[in-house]
């Protein structure tokens, strides 16, 4: 193996972390920490023998993926055997498989089914500086094992860019132990907008940086591009379609949406010089061979929620400066680079120092469900590591309440069931609703619809006027369920572009309906003939509090209960109904609500068809 300053200190994490069962590890990047020190550990033979297996948390799944492989190639090993991995859709693990790098939630189900993680002698959470709230909720209950059922456990935190002093404390004051990097010196080259330059797009900017960059070294090493989002992805490998073409450059993107082939493909060497356009998934854990050099549009789109309209936002935000200085840091993962941020130093001092963690800014319904399902239905005193505010709490119990998930702060017989379902409560609910009227299949359809970025493509950059529907209907939801069907039919087919579907995102929706029907299959109750109303009944069911009462003097516009007034997206089919719900409601950039992809139907008994971030009608 390459030697690597994590390297030296293997002997003396192994000391500290069979002393004190806790170690918070903070390494600088390129240090190794990732790939030498959970197989240090499981070899180390001071994991329990009852319990001598080990699981890392990542939070993102490229990065479990790459770990895992890495791992298995560094110690001869093979994926699936004596290491493995378990993302959403995706599982390799065996009976012989000791170290598990797992994200998205699963080491929390793991922890719901067995609070006392027989087996499990040692729980690496890495990368825990991005706070995501997965990190949190588990870093909160493993310390709860840890203190109070399982004192054999040993509990490893680790991060290049973390405040360790807060991780320490909370873990009994455990020991803390920094490890130096192995990182080449990064050129910071700042680039910001210029006079008359306003109308310019991030899409614009970074591609004429790019193409700057690789005509003034045409002999360099590959270069990664940070941007917001898939859509300036995309729009970006189009942009520089003809100068690749013409410099004979290969051109991959990465970001949460493709199969993991595709970000595969964009890790690995390849045999051309190449060009990564990614999201900010690339910004920690992952070591793209041969890129020398970083484009940083410096902007990534965040989500966050109002909590006192139960609304998600993804707003497209500036990133912190530890973010910048973790994007910065991937141009001298292997050799000198260099850095172009698309800001100005005067910029950078504004820019906040970190990015607040996702239990100050999400939906913590699931959270606060699986915190009931452990226990502790005074979910305010639970030992949290970073308490969230009263008011994200308090929503989050009105729509357990309003879901039958909870009753005098006890989780019903029914929030078990929504426990047992991966996926948020709502989405849970809209299954077991599905299931209870015999359309399960069609219900895992509806959900992973629901609960997936939209297949149908639509230009968000046209005025209104020219983003009328194709076609009219009871609902939205239910119409993409018929183009979901038309797309599987023809296999994803390319061709489906010109037809406004995104084959790539409609399979993703056909794969997350077949996982869900998978994990629930317990649930499977189908019969012939399940009428739109049985269908749309369950969607209610799963948002009750998104009911939308249309205005008479603008079929667009609409009051949700508790007032909130909103506009339905241009493009809904559903411009009738009088009553509609609101099952993707998102802030515009004025503050106000607009509804993407309505459902509602004429007036007569029943619900129409709906689909996600829309509307759907209810009685």
């Amino acid at each position: 193996m390459t030697p690597l300053p994590i390297d030296s200190f293997i002997a003396e994490i192994v000391q500290r972390a069979k002393i004190s069962r806790a170690l918070v590890l903070v390494a600088e990047p390129g240090a190794g920490k990732t790939t030498r020190v959970p197989p240090a550990l499981v070899r180390s033979g001071i994991l329990a023998a009852k319990h001598p297996n080990l699981v890392m948390l990542q939070p993102r799944r490229v990065a479990a993926r790459a770990a895992a492989q890495r791992i298995a190639e560094e110690n001869r090993w093979s994926v699936g055997n004596e290491v493995g991995y378990h993302v959403r859709f995706d599982r390799r693990i065996g009976p012989k498989t000791r170290l598990r790098v797992v994200t998205e939630g699963i080491l929390t189900r793991q922890l719901l089914d067995d609070p006392f993680l027989e087996g499990v002698g040692a729980v690496v959470l890495d990368e825990f500086h991005e706070r995501s709230i997965h990190s949190d909720i588990a870093i909160a209950l493993l310390r709860e094992v840890w203190l109070e059922a399982r004192e054999d456990l040993i509990l490893l935190v680790m991060s290049a860019t973390i405040d360790a002093d807060p991780v320490s404390r909370y873990l009994n004051n455990c020991p803390i132990l920094r490890v130096p990097g192995r990182t080449f010196p990064v050129e910071l080259d700042y680039r910001p907008k210029v006079a008359g330059s306003s109308r310019l797009t991030v899409v614009d900017r970074t591609v004429d940086a790019i193409e700057k960059h690789l005509s003034s070294h045409p002999d360099g090493g590959d270069l990664l591009a940070f941007l917001p989002g898939a859509n300036e992805i995309n729009r970006s490998a189009g942009a520089l379609s003809s100068f690749t073409s013409q410099h004979d450059l290969l051109v991959l993107p990465l970001h949460g949406s493709l199969s993991s082939e595709q970000q595969s493909r964009a890790l690995r060497p390849a045999d051309r010089r190449k060009i990564v356009l990614a999201t900010n998934i690339a910004e920690t854990s992952l070591t793209i061979e041969g890129v020398d050099t970083v484009v940083d549009s410096g902007l990534a789109r965040v989500i966050s929620f109002d909590p006192h309209r139960g609304i998600d936002s993804l707003n497209l935000q500036q990133i912190s400066k530890a973010a910048a200085t973790q994007r910065a840091g991937r141009a001298g993962r292997t050799r000198p680079g260099r850095c172009i941020r698309l800001w100005s130093k005067s910029e950078e001092e504004a820019m906040e120092d970190f990015t607040p963690p996702e239990i100050r800014r999400v939906d913590l319904a699931n959270v606060v469900l699986a915190l009931h399902a452990w226990g502790r239905p005074d979910v305010s005193s639970f030992g949290w590591y970073e308490a969230p505010e009263p008011g994200r709490i308090d929503a989050a119990e009105t729509l357990l309440h309003r879901l039958g998930a909870i009753e005098n702060a006890r989780i019903t017989a029914l929030g078990r069931k929504l426990v047992s379902i991966p996926a948020h409560p709502r989405i849970g609910r809209l299954v077991l609703a599905a299931a209870e009227a015999g359309a399960f299949k069609v219900g895992c359809a509806l959900a992973a619809i629901v609960s997936e970025k939209d297949f149908m493509m639509t230009d968000y950059g046209q005025h209104p006027r020219d983003r009328r529907p194709k076609v009219t209907g009871n609902s939205d939801l239910l119409h993409r369920l018929d183009l979901l069907s038309y797309a599987e039919n023809v296999n994803f087919a390319p061709y489906l572009r010109d037809q406004d579907i995104d084959p790539q995102a409609a399979r993703q929706v056909a794969e997350l309906r077949d996982e869900l029907a998978r994990q629930c299959s317990r649930l499977r109750a189908d019969k012939p003939n399940v009428s739109d109303d049985d269908l749309l009944r369950a969607v209610l069911l799963a948002y009750p509090d998104r009911v939308v009462k249309r205005r008479e003097n603008d079929p667009l516009a609409g009051v949700m209960v508790g007032g909130a007034g909103v506009r339905l997206a241009a493009e809904s089919c559903v411009l009738q109904a009088p009553l509609y719900v609101a099952v993707d409601a998102r802030d515009d950039s004025r503050g106000a609500v607009q509804l993407r992809w309505p459902c509602l139907r004429p007036k007569p008994p029943g619900l129409p068809r709906c689909n996600r971030g829309c509307a759907q009608y209810a009685e």
